[in-house]
């Protein structure tokens, strides 16, 4: 009896059809941006692209152009400002070298213009706990939950409406 291998490419070639997309998305937004210079959705749509492909240092630094840009006063139902403090945070906190003081500087600013998003303390409590510091890792996790039921998820807290199944769980280890 032979054996059989089997050798699956499918995912190879989405890859490659998601970079091609990517590339495609960041000229039209980059075309966009030199006729609206100032427009902070689209610099966070430009910092998702390149997000999307591992272009790292490019997404912090387009998410930060963005956040700079941000008006003083935003809107409470203002998903595109929250996405944006929301995928610069998790870009920090999964990007291999990233300090713990740059990831709470993020977070300590995103709370400040954003206090009814509950996504922030939830993304640092795993954060928290995943370097080992449970007692502040608890801390976020029980005021995500605070702010979920206080403010419910009207346009926000989606990630943590999502997962709060998760964020028991590891509330509990």
């Amino acid at each position: 009896a032979g054996e059989i291998s089997i050798f699956h490419t499918g995912y190879i070639k989405k890859e490659r059809q998601e970079k091609k997309k990517s590339e495609r998305n960041i000229k039209l937004i980059e075309a966009e941006l030199k006729e609206n210079p100032y427009d902070f959705e689209m610099w966070g749509y430009l910092g998702n692209e390149y997000d999307n492909a591992d272009e790292w240092e490019a997404a912090e630094e387009t998410y930060r152009k963005s956040i700079s840009l941000m008006p003083e006063h935003l809107d409470e139902f203002d998903v595109n400002a929250s996405m944006t403090y929301l995928r610069l945070l998790n870009l920090l906190i999964r990007r291999p070298g990233s300090e713990e003081a740059a990831v709470m500087e993020v977070y300590g600013e995103a709370v400040k213009r954003r206090p009814m998003e509950a996504d922030y303390d939830y993304l640092a409590g795993q954060y928290q706990a995943s370097i080992g510091n449970y007692p502040a890792g608890e801390k976020h996790l029980r005021r995500a939950l605070e702010i979920l039921e206080q403010h419910r998820n009207t346009g926000k807290s989606m990630l943590l409406s999502a997962k709060i199944l998760k964020a028991y769980e590891l509330l509990a280890i």
